[in-house]
């Protein structure tokens, strides 16, 4: 399987932890520093750097930088390396999973965030802002700051054990996003819009703390790609369509 920069980047400056490359072993260099060490762009810097937080791998609190959080490299690499040892499913039964995981947590997130969690919403909701989805070269840029948003709403939970849940199926979950993300755009009118509209209607309940209105924005969010499995010539969970998406969307 061919790593993304960004993988590449994170097994990079993981290693670079591992081996004590750094000049102290609590925490990394600033984010000057670091870009021109391993020779990157701040963009490509700062998404590694959030999905590597969501991997409980670093924090970042504010002035104090960029802090190590030791134990973490064993769950860094099961991360990058566990899609090998997944069985290829349908998309709509990953799509069930995330249905199942992400409105409770979404729930929770409204009641328990604090303002790190909201910032790192926001620089998710402004990369996804900016970018032109009427360019194709940018699906995949699209893709990562969705992830990061969503991963970042799991990580809000506090719940470690529902993390590594939702870790453990992550990189089906962006298998399937990057194989039908152009094509939801190009394809159905409206698409891009009403996705990112849905994103900052989730994260603004989850700023309001309502709790019932973040996890049924997330329903909506969820549903309205199980409810259109016909470009993806595959069968849709029954089940889970009428157990979640009999509302509306």
């Amino acid at each position: 399987m061919i790593e993304t920069k960004r993988e590449q980047l994170i097994r990079r400056l993981t290693e670079e932890i591992q081996t004590g490359c750094f000049r102290t072993a609590t925490k990394l260099p600033p984010e000057r520093e670091l870009m021109e060490k391993m020779g990157v762009t701040r963009t490509l810097l700062r998404e590694a750097l959030m999905t590597m937080v969501g991997m409980g791998r670093i924090s970042i609190e504010g002035r104090s930088g960029i802090s190590i959080v030791r134990n973490g490299e064993e769950k860094v690499a099961q991360n990058l390396e566990g899609v090998a040892q997944w069985p290829s499913v349908l998309g709509s039964e990953i799509l069930e999973v995330r249905l199942i995981l992400e409105i409770p947590a979404a729930k929770i997130a409204a009641l328990v965030r604090n303002d790190m969690d909201l910032e790192q919403m926001d620089r998710c909701l402004s990369a996804l802002s900016n970018i032109d989805y009427c360019d194709e070269k940018n699906y995949a840029r699209g893709d990562e700051w969705d992830f990061l948003l969503h991963q970042t709403i799991m990580r809000t939970t506090r719940n470690e054990l529902l993390l590594r849940v939702y870790e453990g199926v992550a990189s089906l979950m962006r298998d399937f996003t990057r194989r039908y993300r152009g094509m939801l755009f190009n394809r159905v009118d409206g698409w891009a819009q009403n996705a990112f509209r849905e994103h900052a209607m989730i994260v603004e309940a989850i700023r309001a703390q309502n709790s019932e209105e973040a996890g049924e924005v997330m329903r909506q969010h969820l549903c309205r790609t199980l409810k259109i499995r016909r470009f993806f010539n595959e069968s849709p969970s029954e089940l889970a369509r009428d157990i979640f998406c009999q509302g509306p969307l």
